[in-house]
């Protein structure tokens, strides 16, 4: 193949391109699984993963989930809101947290900020809580967004708990702490169907599921203009967050400890 010529750039260089990150992916999966064999016993993030694991390496798969601080993080820690100008109801805020690189695919977030304003919803504004190779772009982009840089503790507890939507974008997370931390301050989340994400919540009852721009916002749209539904849902996301605790995920893992220095076969495969 000629790399330079107008048909290979324009027809087989895709094709071939696909190919190789097809084959690519198969055997990174491969090298994995081998590596992941190694051990007596595995532990994973969520249900999708402990599945394949299990099926793919013949080994005993647990799970071990993320705890949160519900005493930190808390919808009480969110502040009353001055109204706006005539009386208006405050805006809404649709927040994210997390580091502002392309992994996270937080260029979204631009993307929906337009697609709003393209839809008449030029009030809603944007806290945005991390810092990363992504923010100067954001920054050009973003109308109305604020960016609060990196926050800790009760900072970080009252951005959670004054965002009325919380949206994540990524779709290479295996869990997304950040996501079950914003149901934990009484904030129904948005995210893709792929990745962990999508096993902390529950779809229309604590959060919703969206993976194109069109999407993030239909489904923000549906929240916004339903302020009971909001507030029901992220009643239900804090009731949903309150028993994972970082006690229950040490637990998890006490017990995968336990299996593995038992007289579980190695070759055995078992997942819960």
């Amino acid at each position: 193949c000629d790399w330079s010529s107008d048909v290979c750039a324009s027809e087989l260089c895709p094709t071939v391109g696909a190919r190789v990150g097809q084959w690519g992916g198969v055997l990174t999966w491969r090298a994995l699984t081998q590596f992941y064999r190694l051990g007596r016993v595995l532990l994973a993030t969520h249900g999708e993963l402990v599945d394949l694991l299990a099926e793919a390496c013949q080994r005993p798969t647990r799970l071990m989930r993320r705890g949160v601080d519900t005493d930190l993080v808390s919808p009480e820690k969110r502040e009353d809101r001055v109204p706006g100008a005539g009386g208006e109801p405050p805006a809404v805020i649709l927040g994210y947290v997390g580091r502002l690189t392309p992994e996270k695919n937080v260029r979204q977030l631009a993307e929906i900020e337009g697609e709003l304003h393209r839809r008449g919803r030029s009030r809603d504004r944007f806290v945005i809580v991390g810092t990363g190779s992504e923010e100067s772009w954001l920054r050009e982009r973003m109308r109305r967004a604020e960016f609060r840089g990196v926050l800790r503790g009760e900072e970080l507890a009252r951005a959670y708990a004054g965002m009325d939507l919380f949206l994540f974008p990524s779709q290479t997370d295996t869990f997304g702490n950040v996501v079950l931390e914003a149901q934990a301050s009484g904030v129904p989340a948005v995210v893709p169907r792929g990745g962990g994400p999508r096993s902390i919540i529950l779809p229309g009852e604590t959060g919703l599921v969206a993976d194109s721009v069109a999407e993030f916002c239909d489904a923000i749209e549906s929240l916004r203009d339903d302020s009971d539904r909001r507030v029901a849902m992220g009643r239900a996301a804090r009731q949903l967050a309150l028993p994972r605790t970082w006690e229950g995920s040490f637990q998890e893992v006490n017990r995968a400890y336990a299996l593995c220095a038992g007289a579980a076969p190695v070759d055995s495969a078992e997942s819960s």
